[in-house]
């Protein structure tokens, strides 16, 4: 098994924890920070130990810390998509955006930096594919595909749903696991979806959670809407029946829950699992599959590459272990 390396160049380990999002290396090396790179990782230094310049959870994870192997945020690296396999290979370092709080799908150790899970897995059998290292970097729903169109990363996982909006604006593999939307609650007298009718629901922001929550209070009779349009629905102005207030992350939503400013707290279930403590639970239903896929730039020759690679653990029957051997279930 290959050894995880900490790559930040200039930050010993212990500091390189603190930080809102580490990148990861298999194998050994040195660190090859560009220019960009490097005034990138000392402005998250200068945020992250100044006094209180910015509270760690007002941090969005992996927006400042610009991988090995890119050439820094913004700079057009996925543009022009045609050759990205070709790139990647003369760089010889894959950047891949993972989850860093869920066990079995994607999981920093706070303590030993080291990543592990489904998507961990996946992302080495990629690089394997590919003939490079790879790079793991922490994303959470609001940053995923913004490091993915800025080129800071080449593929995203994050337990990315695929959708058909989705599909519009980024490529997707064939889906690697399979969820659903469950909703978390701390109030004993919320049993069951039907009791958030007149609530108000944390949800994180770029996920289709309100309104697959909507839907399914709708199909239950719940609640009763007007002339509904999912292609118009907005979580942050809906008042028909429900209404949402939109956090950046998970760990900002379930902290709102906590201090009672909302009555749930509605996103995949794997997600909301990491919160589950002795006051809160989930609600029995779990309802809108969500089907997670690898994303990849629109029309690169990476997508298919990618692609094929998840298909053939498919067929191989690879991916299916890899998801027992997470001790996770397939939906």
């Amino acid at each position: 098994m290959a050894r995880f390396h900490l790559a930040l160049t200039g930050l010993s380990s212990s500091q390189c924890a603190g930080t809102p999002a580490a990148h990861m290396r298999v194998g050994g090396g040195r660190s090859r920070l560009g220019r960009l790179g490097a005034l990138a990782l000392a402005l998250a230094a200068a945020l992250t130990w100044s006094s209180t310049a910015l509270a760690a959870n007002d941090m969005v994870q992996g927006s400042l810390i610009a991988p090995e192997g890119t050439t820094g945020f913004g700079t057009g690296v996925n543009e022009n998509n045609l050759n990205m396999v070709a790139t990647i290979k003369a760089r010889g370092v894959v950047n891949i955006g993972v989850k860093g709080d869920i066990k079995g799908l994607g999981f920093r150790d706070e303590a030993s930096g080291q990543f592990s899970g489904l998507e961990v897995d996946l992302g080495q059998r990629i690089a394997e594919a590919l003939g490079v290292d790879v790079h793991f970097v922490v994303v959470n729903s609001a940053t995923r595909t913004e490091l993915l169109d800025q080129g800071v990363l080449d593929l995203v996982m994050g337990t990315m749903t695929i959708t058909p909006t989705r599909q519009e604006q980024w490529d997707f593999s064939t889906p690697y696991y399979s969820d659903h939307a469950a909703v978390l609650v701390d109030a004993p007298e919320i049993k069951s979806l039907g009791d958030l009718a007149g609530k108000k629901v944390a949800v994180t922001v770029k996920t289709n959670s309100a309104l697959a929550l909507t839907q399914k209070l709708m199909e239950l009779g719940a609640i009763t809407v007007d002339d509904f349009d999912a292609n118009t629905f907005e979580a942050k102005t809906w008042q028909q029946g429900i209404s949402f207030q939109e956090y950046d992350n998970a760990e900002l939503a379930a902290a709102a829950l906590a201090r009672d400013e909302v009555d749930g707290f509605c996103n995949d279930s794997s997600q909301l699992s990491v919160f589950l403590d002795g006051e809160r639970k989930l609600l029995p239903e779990t309802f809108a599959p969500q089907p997670f896929g690898i994303a990849t730039p629109k029309g690169s020759d990476l997508s298919p590459f990618v692609a094929q690679v998840v298909s053939q653990l498919a067929d191989s029957g690879e991916l299916q272990r890899l998801i027992q051997a997470q001790g996770l279930l397939t939906k």
